[in-house]
């Protein structure tokens, strides 16, 4: 008989407070994050405590969760009076891999637009591989699990709800990966700005010192020099078919030929 079979079954008890998954059935996270998140707990094998770690989830059965550099805690309710305590580490990046980053993503303005408004774009993932770098664990053996109750296995149903809640807390916010991994959101974004990849400061042009009008009535209405001539001569059209043609008809119009010509027409007028 089975080690794992001689512990009794037991109901873990209800929590009042709990934070509940969104997912109600299938598998959890939405976002590249997420889902890469949630891969590398299937790659842990234990079928049977990570569905039960999905009911706990889906019940309420974590108190809460705290996200650190390197490390989440948690409290999940178990069938005992006491929470059980989680543990989930994942090293942070050393300063020099976050040198490079910092380089490295300096130089595209998308990704200072993007981490300013909560996003973490994909090819972020790029960024990492080309220094031997992933935002997720790349497998099992990078993470460090601890949980204080009796059960040994790795995950425990205890690690794996907090695991899949933070699929769907990295799906909300990616950054608190990032912070794992050695940085807030906040530092990154500083750290970009110091390199020279944050947005450009637009100084405002100096005001031209104030001239008095000349009071004099015959200098006053006498006229300036003449405007050079207009580039192109009388009746040249500046109007390239082209643009007209990739605009295409409006749905409105059944003729699209009579109004290419006509849109044609009135551009020719107003460029003359």
């Amino acid at each position: 008989m089975s080690y794992w079979r001689s512990f009794p079954k037991t109901t873990p008890k209800p929590v009042k407070d709990g934070i509940k998954a969104k997912s109600r059935r299938g598998d959890f996270g939405e976002s590249w994050v997420g889902k890469e998140w949630i891969e590398v707990l299937k790659s842990f094998g234990r079928s049977n405590r990570l569905t039960r770690g999905k009911r706990y989830a889906r019940k309420g059965q974590v108190r809460d969760f705290q996200v650190e550099k390197g490390e989440v805690t948690a409290q999940v309710q178990g069938s005992r009076s006491s929470p059980y305590s989680v543990s989930i580490e994942l090293p942070p990046y050393p300063e020099s891999a976050w040198e490079e980053i910092v380089e490295e993503i300096s130089s595209v303005p998308l990704y200072y637009s993007a981490f300013s408004s909560g996003q973490v774009p994909e090819d972020f993932k790029g960024v990492l591989s080309e220094l031997d770098l992933s935002l997720p664990p790349e497998n099992s053996k990078e993470l460090s699990t601890r949980c204080s109750c009796p059960d040994s296995a790795n995950p425990c149903k205890h690690i794996a709800a907090v695991y899949y809640l933070l699929g769907e807390a990295f799906d909300e916010d990616p950054f608190q990966l990032i912070k794992i991994r050695g940085r807030t959101r906040e530092e990154l974004l500083n750290a970009i700005s110091a390199s020279g990849g944050g947005p450009e400061e637009e100084t405002a042009p100096s005001p031209e010192p104030d001239r008095p009008l000349d009071t004099t009535p015959e200098r006053f209405w006498r006229p300036g020099p003449e405007l050079p001539p207009a580039e192109g001569g009388e009746g040249e059209s500046k109007v390239d078919p082209t643009v007209l043609k990739l605009l295409g008809p409006p749905q409105f119009l059944p003729d699209s030929k009579k109004y290419r010509r006509s849109l044609r027409k009135a551009y020719e007028i107003v460029s003359s």
